[in-house]
């Protein structure tokens, strides 16, 4: 009867330390970088229309303060998707 005693503190011991060391030392996954979307303001008109949430527009004038990366130039023609809540079906 001891032994059994013996063994289950034992056996005990051994799973406490093995899922302390797991919790602590066990590596962790790096944490994702945040990614904001970009965000650009400009004047542009709408060249054409390609569906309900999707349309063609040439860009006017940029707020350059506004394009950090330096990504959108000015008079060309860009694919702009509207999401947030249009809803409209593919053609």
């Amino acid at each position: 009867m001891e032994r059994k005693v013996i063994g289950l503190v034992l056996g005990l011991g051994i799973s406490i330390a093995a899922i302390t060391f797991a919790l602590n030392y066990w590596p962790n996954p790096a944490p994702r970088p945040e990614v904001h979307p970009p965000y650009y303001e400009v004047i542009a008109t709408v060249t054409s229309m390609i569906d309900g949430d999707t349309t063609w527009v040439k860009i006017e004038n940029i707020v350059v303060e506004l394009d950090p990366e330096g990504e959108v130039y000015e008079d060309t023609i860009e694919s702009v998707r509207y999401g947030g809540g249009v809803d409209a079906p593919e053609t």
